[in-house]
């Protein structure tokens, strides 16, 4: 079994959401509860080069459009 076997699992669970059950916007702990991971996590991920986020303030703000082009743009590449 290949080691990329839980990041499909997790891609092919991510692409059968309800996309418009999300938040237009989210922040971090929407962010955790969408991935399964904890807040620092989220925050991490905010910081990657490209993760569709915007600090305003003291909080982080998420895209979902943006954070689905991000994901099928993660998935295709795998």
């Amino acid at each position: 079994m290949s080691n990329n076997y839980g990041a499909v699992q997790a891609a092919q669970a991510i692409k059968q959401i309800d996309w418009d059950d999300l938040p237009a916007i989210m922040d971090l702990s929407d962010l955790a509860k969408f991935f399964g991971v904890g807040y620092r996590r989220a925050l991490e991920l905010c910081h990657i080069k490209g993760f569709p986020s915007m600090k305003i303030g003291r909080g982080w703000r998420i895209n979902r459009d943006g954070l689905r082009r991000w994901i099928d743009r993660q998935t295709s590449a795998a």
